[in-house]
C-alpha cells in the first residue's frame, strides 16, 4: 500500500507498507525490501526533478496543474475539502 499525504506546497510524506502471506523463505523479505526502494528511489528522482520545474517556472505560468481520468478521485475529494474550508472561513 502506497499513502501520499501533502505537507505543504513543494512537501509531501510518503509512506509504503505490504504484507505477505506465503510463508518465510531466508532471504526474501531482504529482496522483496531492496526491489521495493529501488523502485521508489527511480521514482522520487522523477518527482524530486518534476518539483524543481514547478518551483523554477521557467515559462511564467504558475506551473498550471494538469488533471487526467485517474486523478478524478482525487480531484474530486479536494473540491470537497476546499468547499469544506470556504463554508468555515466564512464569519457567522
Amino acid at each position: 500500500m502506497h499513502l501520499t499525504t501533502p505537507a505543504s506546497m513543494g512537501k509531501t510524506y510518503y509512506w509504503w507498507i505490504r504484507a505477505q502471506n506465503f510463508g518465510h523463505r531466508p532471504g526474501l523479505q531482504q529482496k522483496l525490501q531492496e526491489t521495493v526502494e529501488s523502485a521508489f528511489e527511480e521514482d522520487k528522482v522523477v518527482l524530486e526533478k518534476t518539483q524543481a520545474l514547478i518551483v523554477a517556472d521557467i515559462r511564467h505560468r504558475n506551473a498550471p496543474e494538469v488533471s487526467i481520468r485517474a486523478d478524478q478521485a482525487g480531484v474530486r475529494m479536494r473540491r470537497v475539502v476546499d468547499q469544506m474550508i470556504r463554508r468555515e472561513s466564512v464569519p457567522k
